[in-house]
């Protein structure tokens, strides 16, 4: 379909759409796009620096709800859109755009004015029933629409817990790494005191985003590999597993570079080059894991699901 879309063509199915209030709407919510997506590209490339899968997050989950969509495109045109509904989109869209130029100095901000353009979107379209009917798929691709999804599950977690409880975790099990190679270390709350000398742990040192990004990526491949509910679960536990085990040894390198190796050191292991070493290792395990977990059981290597795994569920 891809191909019969020549750009002659693209221009005048534009210029039609220009000719209805709804495809003028529509029109609108293009430009938005086109406003919002260099700030979305932007933060997602600049994460990727820091041994972030953010960027694969964000695709996977937008590829699969709009590939689950693209699969019902035909009960999708056949779906009745009231007047109300139609109504309601127009209005999130027209006031979400003229709004978003507004937004700059907040990229959640942005992302949240963004989002309500997508429902405005499908709300015009499609009406409520596409989301009624296609909740899983609906909510990929909202979510993929926030580009820090790592920062953004971050700020919940720690709004829903007591403070410093990750921190303190963290402190806790590197004082124990320590102490294993024998120093002589101890945690007091998110601080690790070895000697006469502390280290303060803070985030992103607590591993929370890694274990986030190993989460995602175990769901997108296992929803790649049409794999069962089960076996993706399992991947999912064992990413946020495999996150905390690989995060202890960054921190105890980080603690032995603040005590005996100096700054330099230290700003190494803390900055992109470091997180790009750990992560890489810490990715190529968790590859290996997950893939071992879909051959699960399975006699002719990986073990799909015959029945695909629906995402309308």
């Amino acid at each position: 379909m891809l191909k019969k879309l020549k750009p002659k063509k693209i221009l005048h199915i534009w210029q039609q759409s220009l000719k209805t209030h709804h495809g003028r709407i529509l029109t609108l919510a293009g430009a938005a796009a086109l406003f919002y997506f260099p700030v979305w590209a932007g933060t997602l490339l600049s994460t990727i620096l820091f041994g972030s899968a953010a960027l694969l997050f964000n695709g996977g989950f937008l590829y699969f709800g709009l590939r689950k969509l693209w699969t019902q495109r035909e009960t999708l045109r056949q779906m009745p859109v009231s007047g109300d509904e139609r109504l309601i989109g127009h209005m999130l869209i027209v006031g979400s755009a003229f709004w978003l130029p507004f937004s700059r100095d907040s990229v959640s901000l942005q992302a949240l004015i963004w989002l309500l353009v997508v429902v405005g979107v499908g709300f015009s379209c499609f009406g409520f029933r596409l989301f009624w009917r296609y909740p899983v798929a609906s909510l990929m691709i909202l979510v993929s629409m926030y580009p820090n999804n790592v920062f953004l599950a971050e700020r919940i977690f720690t709004s829903i817990i007591e403070p410093q409880v990750a921190e303190s975790f963290t402190a806790w099990l590197g004082s124990i790494a320590l102490q294993v190679i024998g120093q002589p270390a101890n945690a007091v709350k998110n601080l690790i005191v070895v000697g006469e000398k502390s280290v303060h742990v803070a985030y992103p040192c607590t591993g929370f985003d890694m274990a986030i990004s190993l989460t995602g990526l175990s769901l997108w491949l296992g929803l790649s590999l049409k794999q069962v509910w089960w076996r993706i679960s399992l991947a999912m536990v064992s990413g946020v597993a495999i996150a905390i085990v690989f995060n202890i040894p960054r921190v105890v390198v980080l603690v032995l570079a603040v005590l005996y190796w100096g700054q330099s050191t230290f700003d190494f292991w803390h900055g992109p080059w470091g997180g790009q070493i750990f992560s890489g290792i810490m990715f190529t395990v968790a590859y290996y894991v997950v893939f071992a977990i879909y051959r699960l059981n399975s006699p002719g290597g990986m073990a799909v699901n015959q029945s695909s795994t629906s995402l309308n569920k």
